[in-house]
């Protein structure tokens, strides 16, 4: 058996690591040590399974969409090593956690749409040879949180740089209720759900807003975008659609949008101006939740008892499944186009397609529900 652990960062803007313990019918932990842990300051955690077993097990759409690291986990421990986190690993046999050391592991490192890949494939048929750690039901809230976003279609578009190059990205547009459900899941975050980092020296600051917040925000943006790819949006626009020679900014932008991967063409100071102007666009429509600054920020620590490091706090209750909106695309009428809008068409006309099919498949896949239901809407 290998019971997964998903973990998130600060330094890495809505990044998931997933790694893995050994327990079970696996066998003892390995005991050959590679050379990795002592460069970068830490030793490998004993018990860890590795790339080649995670390969062996986890889906193949995750696989796709990650690569692999090397990152270190601030686990419980005492003098003997880290502690197992549950007794489906190892009998903890009366040790008691003495402090949090760094232990080098080896991640997949995945976009937060791996989380959503995850719990698909556990949801499946098909048992997996795998089961999620105490902090499982943490991230399937996380996820219940940006699927009902999305189905009520409760996000904006924007632009994002990677690498030099911009794209379309989704973004949510938080209610009250939806402020106070990210502090409910901070409040509840399991330090081991924000304890690895890569430094052998410090502990990963402990800002539980920041990593809850820009996961739900990437969770969005790939569900709207994996929405795009299982309707086959791309193959029902017109021919135009993705081209490179758009007459503005703004089609060119649009084109990106309804076309996931599409890179958006241009000037570095028109993007960055664009960008800008859509991030003003979307903070009138909805505020952000609070975050901690940096600087202020503490390292993380061992919980008194070490008892809630891997289960958390008392999580929020499960969502009820939200409608979806009465009227689609209702947000982007609230904003209306940006000001001095070029485009060939209104953006709400044009994005329309996007926000139906993601609300269907987050109603489905998140919730799984047909999308013909229509309960009512409950946080």
């Amino acid at each position: 058996m290998l019971i997964l652990h998903v973990a998130s960062s600060n330094q890495h803007d809505g990044v998931a690591f997933i790694w893995a313990e050994v327990g079970g019918q696996d066998g003892p932990p390995r005991t050959r040590q590679s050379r990795w842990g002592w460069r970068a300051g830490a030793r490998e955690h004993p018990g860890q399974a590795g790339r080649d077993r995670l390969r062996s097990v986890l889906p193949e759409p995750v696989l796709r969409l990650g690569s692999w690291r090397w990152r270190t986990a601030w686990l419980p421990s005492d003098a003997a090593g880290p502690l197992p986190s549950e007794e489906r690993i190892a009998p903890l046999a009366g040790r008691c956690a003495e402090r949090l050391a760094p232990w080098g592991v080896q991640v997949l490192m995945v976009s937060a749409g791996g989380v959503h890949e995850l719990y698909q494939a556990a949801r499946g048929e098909a048992r997996p040879a795998w089961e999620f750690g105490a902090e499982g039901g943490f991230w399937q809230r996380a996820q219940e949180l940006a699927g009902a976003l999305v189905v009520r279609q409760q996000f904006l578009p924007g632009l994002i740089e990677a690498g030099g190059e911009w794209f379309g990205e989704w973004y949510p547009v938080y209610e009250a209720a939806d402020r106070e459900r990210i502090a409910q899941l901070a409040q509840a975050m399991p330090v081991a759900a924000r304890a690895l980092n890569s430094d052998p020296r410090r502990p990963p600051a402990d800002r539980p807003h920041g990593v809850v917040h820009s996961v739900i925000q990437r969770l969005v943006g790939s569900l709207v975008k994996r929405a795009q790819v299982e309707s086959a949006l791309g193959r029902r626009l017109p021919a135009a659609a993705g081209r490179r020679a758009a007459p503005s900014l703004h089609d060119r932008w649009v084109e990106a949008l309804l076309v996931a991967g599409t890179e958006i063409r241009g000037g570095r100071r028109e993007l960055v101006s664009l960008a800008n102007e859509t991030g003003a666009w979307r903070e009138a429509v909805g505020r952000l939740p609070r975050l901690e600054r940096g600087e202020d920020a503490p390292a993380i620590c061992l919980p008194a008892g070490g008892t809630s490091f891997w289960a958390g706090g008392q999580l929020p209750e499960p969502l009820a499944c939200p409608e979806t909106a009465r009227q689609p695309a209702a947000i982007l009428d609230r904003v209306g186009d940006l000001p001095d809008w070029r485009a060939s068409r209104r953006l709400r006309d044009s994005l329309l397609p996007v926000y139906e099919a993601a609300s269907r498949y987050a109603l489905a896949s998140v919730f799984g529900r047909k999308p013909e239901a229509r309960l009512d809407r409950s946080d």
